[in-house]
């Protein structure tokens, strides 16, 4: 117990020493070392802390050669492992400031190398964790506060700005790249505010628009899916306001009818209505365009009897004097020739020569006053004279 007792007083009399030369060496700005007071701390050891000399620092930060509780407020803590400093410049690996602290990330945001918990005024947009003045590079959107590549959700571009609607501004979206336009690109159409490239279901296009119905003066082509103001040549008619290739009854201009409309004809052959017959039809019989009359015609208009102006029928034709190679008058009708059993009376064609021309000339089949030379009269026939006292008997000379 005497031997113990003597022990502690042997380590009380050891630190009171120890702590008095500390206190001798500080107080003359000196190191100790191994019990001296020293200028510097020697190589075996560099470090020193509260002016002792060691050979690594007792888990505090090491300031140059220096053991610090804490760093001062000209530099930042470096931490990396077991080893912790004061350095005046964080390194590459740990380049951001949290405070006083380096660290190689952020917990939320930075502006430059600077850790932040909020973005500044004059930066106050977020590009992943750093705060920005103006989005840019291939996160140039701004949806919210955040820089973004593409909008989220069912958002829309407007600028840069990712918006749940477009703007009256801007009233159409483009689905193609998501933005919002004040008129839909040329090659697209609008379809309830969308921009698209072909109309959704039961719709048509209509120049920009996509329409249930076309509007008044237009027509539907359904196999094109748009409105024209005139049918393809493919579909050149029209039926219901719809554009179709074959009409089921009949035609007036490009609409299919089931009647002629007023002022207009019908050629029965195409089942067309003209307004005015063409030439291969020329003729018009009541409201029918035909190749030809089934009777009489004046300036190309079937008649049943010719008018009193125009009393005489050439080749079907109402005219007002026989004429040409017709100018024969047989009944009204103009001939080339009368028949046999018809006489020629001064272009007329009649069964009995007049008292005025009272004799028929056989050989030119015409009523005449007097017989002509060569000929000699037979019961108020003029018939050729025979020679050699032949007697002529139905213009043929045989002898008595």
């Amino acid at each position: 117990m005497k031997r113990k007792i003597i022990q502690v007083i042997g380590l009380l009399i050891l630190f009171c020493k120890t702590v008095d030369s500390q206190l001798n060496c500080k107080s003359k700005s000196l190191y100790e070392y191994d019990g001296n007071c020293v200028i510097y701390c020697p190589k075996d050891k560099p470090l020193s802390y509260n002016n002792v000399c060691l050979t690594k620092c007792p888990g505090n930060f090491l300031d140059g050669s220096l053991c610090r509780d804490e760093c001062p407020r000209t530099k930042y803590e470096y931490i990396k492992g077991d080893i912790k400093e004061c350095v005046r410049d964080c390194p590459e690996n740990s380049r951001f400031v949290d405070g006083r602290v380096c660290k190689p990330e952020c917990p939320k945001y930075f502006v430059g190398n600077v850790c932040l918990y909020s973005c500044p005024v004059y930066k106050p947009y977020l590009n992943i964790k750093e705060c920005v003045e103006t989005c840019q590079g291939t996160n140039n959107l701004l949806d919210g506060n955040d820089c973004v590549p593409s909008c989220s959700g069912n958002k829309k571009i407007n600028g840069i700005f990712c918006v749940h609607n477009c703007p009256y501004f801007a009233p159409f979206h483009n689905l193609q790249d998501n933005k919002c336009y004040n008129e839909c690109p040329p090659n697209l159409v609008i379809d309830d505010n969308q921009c698209v490239s072909t109309c959704s279901q039961g719709k048509y296009r209509d120049n920009k628009l996509c329409r249930i119905g076309c509007p008044y003066g237009k027509f539907l082509d359904k196999i094109a899916k748009e409105c024209v103001s005139k049918c393809p040549e493919a579909r050149p008619f029209v039926l219901d306001k719809r554009c179709i290739s074959e009409c089921p009854n009949l035609v007036a201009g490009d609409k299919c009818v089931d009647s002629c409309p007023e002022n207009t004809f019908l050629i029965i052959e195409t089942s067309e209505c003209v307004v005015k017959c063409p030439e291969a039809f020329k003729f018009l019989d009541k409201n029918v365009c035909r190749s030809k009359c089934p009777d009489k015609f004046l300036n190309n208009v079937c008649l049943s009897f010719c008018p009193n102006f125009k009393p005489y029928v050439n080749n079907n034709e109402c005219v007002d004097a026989c004429k040409g190679v017709k100018y024969l008058l047989d009944g009204n009708e103009c001939v080339s020739s009368c028949n046999n059993s018809k006489i020629v009376m001064e272009n007329t064609c009649v069964f009995n020569c007049p008292n005025y021309l009272p004799y028929h000339d056989t050989l030119s089949n015409k009523c005449v006053k007097t017989c002509p030379i060569g000929t000699e009269l037979q019961m108020d026939k003029c018939v050729r004279k025979c020679s050699n006292g032949n007697s002529n008997y139905d213009q043929t000379c045989s002898s008595k």
